[in-house]
């Protein structure tokens, strides 16, 4: 912890603790499983670290447990920054290996599990409107059930209310994905990285107050094409606020999803994660954030010259 977030500390810890003295709703019972680290002295260090950087990742993909909770947790634990997941459904379509509830009620469960993968890896969570029918073989079959119109104006209202630099889909946009709702959630995350900057396009969400925001850059994740040669983010590096690796606390956001049977050893050692750049910035890069301005003062890049714009900097 530097010394300027050590003094913030020092400013903060009464605050707090005069909050812990007060009476508090009870909380839910999950929290007995998560690490000890998600909260206390590490989440105000992280929350600290955040006023250090200005880094944002969105993720997209189809179901609950599609994610990467490895960049999550880099990005939200590792780097000071902003995570969010984005995923097109609940996963009503899925499987339970630990109860009877399907259809709604499963749905209901995977969306609690992955608020709980949340808290673990430090990122956000949002939804479309999209239900889980079940498996699809191809691409046209699931848009030929999914509106695919809505489902992208979904997605760029993540966009545009998150505001990322950095756009990740999990999937590639073909049948390499295998699912036909993950080819789908592909052409979205696409679709959306493309067009959510469009001022024309979109007038619902301007309705809103959702302005036009352009990612900045465009990557797929690397597992479909292990050879191709992409940026590679270690993950093995110790969180000194919490005692453990980037990919232990990443294992310990995917055990949450625990009707999928997604529990996973949390070894230490090295560990990595691969990206393959497809659009925008960091085409020559070897890191996530290469060629993207990452300083706090970033923020106030897209105001107009004015006071407020000099206020931010």
């Amino acid at each position: 912890m530097s010394i300027q977030r050590a003094a913030l500390s020092v400013l903060i810890l009464p605050v707090l603790a005069v909050a812990v003295l007060r009476p508090a709703a009870a909380e839910p019972s999950m929290r007995v499983l998560e690490p000890a680290s998600t909260g206390g002295v590490a989440e105000l260090d992280r929350a600290l670290a955040r006023l250090t950087t200005h880094r944002r990742m969105l993720i997209i993909a189809a179901h609950p447990d599609d994610e990467d909770n490895r960049l999550l947790a880099l990005v939200a634990r590792g780097q000071g920054g902003e995570a969010a997941y984005f995923s097109l459904s609940r996963g009503e379509g899925g499987q339970n290996l630990i109860g009877e509830e399907l259809g709604v009620g499963l749905g209901i469960l995977r969306s609690r599990e992955l608020l709980a993968a949340r808290h673990v890896d430090g990122g956000r969570q949002f939804f479309s409107r999209a239900y889980d029918f079940g498996y699809t073989r191809s691409l046209a079959e699931t848009f030929a059930r999914w509106p695919r119109d809505e489902l992208l104006v979904d997605a760029v209202r993540a966009v545009r209310r998150f505001k990322p630099q950095v756009v990740v889909a999990i999937f590639p946009p073909d049948r390499r994905a295998g699912h036909g709702q993950h080819q789908a959630s592909a052409v979205i995350a696409r679709e959306a990285f493309d067009r959510a900057g469009d001022a024309g396009a979109f007038p619902e969400l301007r309705a809103e107050g959702l302005l036009p925001w352009s990612p900045q850059a465009f990557y797929r994740a690397a597992w479909w094409d292990p050879d191709a040669a992409g940026v590679t983010l270690p993950l093995g590096g110790i969180d000194p606020a919490s005692g453990r690796s980037i990919f232990q606390l990443a294992m310990a956001s995917r055990s949450q999803h625990r009707s999928q049977d997604m529990g996973l050893l949390q070894p230490l050692g090295d560990a990595a994660a691969s990206l393959l750049w497809e659009a925008g910035a960091g085409a020559e890069g070897d890191d996530l954030w290469s060629g993207i301005d990452v300083r706090l003062e970033a923020i106030a890049a897209p105001l107009a010259p004015g006071p407020l714009a000099r206020a931010t900097r």
